[in-house]
């Protein structure tokens, strides 16, 4: 991130009660000239979202890039993605991204996933009706790290800390409803994907991350006052729930019937799972 093309920013680091060498690697950066404040929390802020938060908070720029730790980026990212937020109206810019695991690099399918060639070409559109056309169905930016957002566009008091799993989607639907998004088509962005990350989402609550889903989907739809029902674009996470349910052996577990969806969701529900049952 430091050796990026575009040099006037500075580089805020934060450690959330890390358990592991994290806050001595970032002791390490402790008198580089790019790094303005090195914060390390004593507990744990219970949310990823809560880290985020705090960063917002302290940054002073009219630009703010939240880079995770395990992803990095493109040496032109911010080369790339800062003259799109030149015009006012723009409030985030976003690029595609590449998983990486070990020596290989493999394009995030995520937008392939949409089944269109939307994503093929840059963009700047209005953030509402893409909200309408596909971030009603999925989380509609793929990764926090291959953001820029504008700061002033951000409302502090209506950060997502509730949320464990799925406060990204709701935070991004908050910024897409306050104007233009741009896209940049370049993938520029490196999620590092560990077994540590597969073991951590393996032992995580299945139950709250789906039910965190179901909330955020119907937040969205009283945002754009739209009635939320069932559509097909919704069938990943009706396959994503049985998973979990066959996974965890909860398929009679009432809980995990009682999605928070509405009624329109329920037959395309129980026929997904009525056929994986005979498969079994």
């Amino acid at each position: 991130m430091l050796a990026q093309t575009f040099q006037d920013f500075e580089v805020l680091l934060l450690d959330d009660a890390s358990t592991d060498d994290s806050t001595s690697v970032l002791e390490t950066y402790r008198e580089h000239e790019k790094v303005s404040q090195i914060v390390l929390n004593s507990t744990n802020s219970g949310s990823p979202f809560g880290l985020w938060k705090q960063a917002l908070e302290m940054a002073e720029a009219p630009y703010v890039w939240i880079a995770e730790s395990d992803d990095w980026a493109d040496d032109r990212f911010l080369e790339r993605l800062v003259p799109k937020m030149e015009d006012p109206q723009v409030v985030l810019a976003h690029c595609k991204s590449y998983n990486a695991s070990g020596e290989r690099e493999i394009l995030n399918p995520w937008w392939d996933s949409f089944g269109t060639s939307f994503w093929e070409v840059d963009y700047s559109k209005n953030g509402k009706e893409l909200l309408n056309f596909y971030g009603k169905y999925r989380c509609p930016v793929m990764n926090v790290s291959s953001a820029l957002i504008r700061k002033e566009n951000i409302d502090l008091s209506w950060f997502p800390i509730s949320y464990r799993y799925c406060g990204d989607w709701w935070f991004w639907a908050q910024l897409f409803m306050k104007g233009k998004v741009a896209f940049c088509a370049t993938p520029m962005n490196y999620i590092r994907i560990h077994k540590k990350s597969a073991i951590r989402n393996r032992k995580s609550s299945s139950l709250q991350r789906l039910r965190e889903n179901a909330s955020v989907i119907k937040e969205i739809h009283e945002a754009l006052e739209e009635t939320t029902v069932y559509s097909p674009s919704y069938d990943w996470l009706i396959d994503h729930w049985i998973d979990e349910m066959f996974r965890e052996g909860k398929l009679l577990n009432m809980k995990y019937h009682t999605t928070g969806l509405p009624a329109s969701f329920r037959k395309p529900f129980y026929k997904a799972y009525i056929k994986r049952l005979k498969k079994r």
